[in-house]
């Protein structure tokens, strides 16, 4: 029986902060590193990282600023 990805791993995937890698979560799932890339890819994860580190730089600078 194939495992499956569950439907949280991208929050999993971002959570390894700068340890990340899909081969991490692949070893985490036991999965292939291939099943998580197509999942990333499918669901654009690096786009979504990208967005939520600005959102995150963003809030930061507002808070230096005050």
């Amino acid at each position: 029986m194939a495992k499956r990805i569950p439907s949280d791993a991208f929050e999993a995937y971002f959570a390894l902060g700068a340890n990340r890698s899909y081969q991490a979560l692949a070893d985490k799932y036991g999965v292939t590193k291939k099943a998580i890339t197509l999942m990333a890819k499918r669901e654009r994860w690096q786009h979504r990282i990208a967005e939520l580190e600005s959102k995150a730089r963003e809030e930061s600078a507002k808070k230096m600023s005050l």
